[in-house]
């Protein structure tokens, strides 16, 4: 009865829809109760028909009795992982209809209460000596808090299949939002165009660039917020499809770039920053880093997971060190790259830099590796580093930064990113630096050096990672940076995928 009023709701028959919802009432209410996507099925078939008082109190009801089946879920990560991702649509009926009644903050609470769950418990049951805690999203006060701590504008995004919801959380208190109609189909394509080095900028035969297009339709819906910004800084929360953008790269109809205007960090939720921030330490200085580069490849790493040799990762590692002016034993390369001398290293580093290649698999995240030297047989080093590995380690870092490619990267899932960053987190530090695309060399060899030279200046490392992008923008504006190509030397152009690809998550 509930799929036939559901199916009738989305012919338009709403009448008969209605009807059929409450002759399930009827018949099925003691299931209805117990079940919370039936009854999120039937908030859904009443807010289509415009009955959204009814409507409402069928979402509440069906996210009532969903917190009361989390609450008796395995305490396992990739369970809960799985029982969120696999109720996202129930709370964001919630969402909805909070937001059509003219509940505009306690939408954004709810889309909060829907985001990184898993992710968010594992953080806050880290250092409990393997006892499980449910961690509880911060209610709207909780938010302007957190925003007037960072001093920065918190913006966060909601995707459904009737577009976007937007809130902006300034420190002052103030909250803006917006509605924005856009087909997930449309938004998820626009994403996927910005990371093309082809995609051009302004317009194009008649047509917005995605840089363009993803601006007005993200951006420009609270700009006037983001202008506030007291420290010239937002915090991103992103949704869906948009964990995947680049949001320094998008281009407003004056040709800037929102980087140009704002530093800006990302988190899964605000649940989980707040969590992240009590994890910050003390400077970098006081403890050496540890920098792993160019780790020597074996022929099957070579042949099998096409892993070429990285001669930038070996520059870039060697300026690294050279400014965070890390001992020589603590820098690894080559042979030395191994994981067991990774392991050895690790503790006490209050920076780990790598540079190498990254395997990111969207189908099986807990596989996703850095490559690392392979050791001798008989020990347990393979060469990859794997997210699975990586969740085993206890890391003192206040920043660990993945100079590879797509390690910001995996699979996107209600609880935000599953792979190699929230592995990372999940060990310990509070603040990652890595990339969302394939990063060209040239950015490597600058940006990253550039990124610490500025942290150390003012040790913000939103402002820092900023600071390095608009740095390099302005060598690129200028025709200061070229590659050699097969072709001859090239002069590379100002273009996103090349500066923008780089994104500070966590603590900024």
């Amino acid at each position: 009865m509930v799929r036939r009023a559901y199916a009738l709701s989305l012919l338009g028959r709403h009448p008969e829809a209605l009807a059929a919802a409450h002759a399930a009432e009827l018949i099925e209410g003691s299931v209805l109760e117990a079940i919370p996507a039936n009854l999120a099925t039937l908030a859904e078939v009443r807010r289509r028909a415009g009955e959204l008082t009814v409507a409402l109190a069928n979402a509440q009801e069906a996210v009532t009795v969903l917190e009361r089946l989390r609450g008796n879920a395995v305490p396992v990560d990739e369970l809960k992982v799985g029982f969120d991702d696999g109720y996202q649509w129930v709370h964001g009926r919630l969402v909805r209809l909070l937001w059509d009644t003219g509940g505009h903050g306690e939408a954004l609470v709810a889309a909060e209460r829907a985001r990184a769950r898993a992710f968010t418990d594992l953080l806050s049951s880290r250092d409990l000596a393997g006892r499980h805690v449910a961690a509880e999203p911060p209610r709207l006060g909780g938010m302007v808090a957190e925003a007037r701590r960072l001093q920065s504008t918190v913006v966060a995004y909601w995707t459904d299949a009737d577009g976007v919801l937007i809130w902006a959380v300034t420190p002052d208190g103030l909250v803006r939002q917006a509605s924005v109609a856009v087909a997930p189909a449309r938004l998820a394509q626009l994403v996927a165009r910005t990371w093309s080095p082809s995609e051009p900028l302004g317009r194009s035969g008649g047509r917005a660039s995605a840089f363009r297009q993803l601006y007005d339709l993200l951006v420009r819906p609270v700009e006037s917020a983001i202008g506030a910004a007291a420290a010239g800084r937002l915090t991103l929360v992103p949704h869906g499809a948009l964990f995947r953008l680049s949001f320094a790269g998008l281009q407003g109809a004056d040709g800037r770039f929102l980087a140009e205007r704002v530093a800006v960090h990302y988190v899964p939720s605000m649940a989980a920053l707040i969590t992240l921030a009590g994890d910050e330490r003390a400077p970098a200085g006081d403890r050496p880093a540890l920098v792993v580069a160019s780790p020597q490849l074996t022929p099957s790493q070579q042949r099998g997971e096409r892993l070429a040799p990285l001669p930038g990762a070996a520059a870039e590692g060697r300026a690294v060190a050279r400014l965070l002016a890390v001992p020589t034993d603590r820098v690894l390369s080559n042979a030395r790259a191994t994981e067991s001398g990774v392991r050895a290293r690790l503790a006490g580093a209050r920076v780990v830099h790598f540079a190498t290649h990254a395997m990111v698999s969207d189908d099986r995240p807990m596989d996703s590796f850095l490559a690392l030297a392979s050791e001798t047989p008989g020990n347990d080093g393979d060469g990859r580093l794997t997210v699975e590995e990586v969740y085993g380690l206890s890391l003192d870092a206040t920043l660990v930064v993945l100079s590879g490619c797509r390690t910001a990267s995996g699979r996107v899932t209600g609880d935000g990113v599953v792979g190699l960053s929230r592995a990372f987190f999940v060990a310990g530090t509070p603040s990652i630096v890595a990339s969302l695309w394939d990063l060209p060399d040239v950015a490597g060899q600058r940006m990253l050096p550039a990124f610490y030279r500025a942290w150390a200046r003012h040790g913000d490392k939103a402002r820092a990672l900023r600071d390095a992008q608009l740095a390099l923008l302005r060598d690129l504006r200028a025709g200061r940076v070229v590659q050699d190509t097969p072709a001859g030397p090239m002069v590379v152009p100002a273009h996103p995928a090349v500066w923008a690809g780089l994104v500070l998550m966590g603590a900024p």
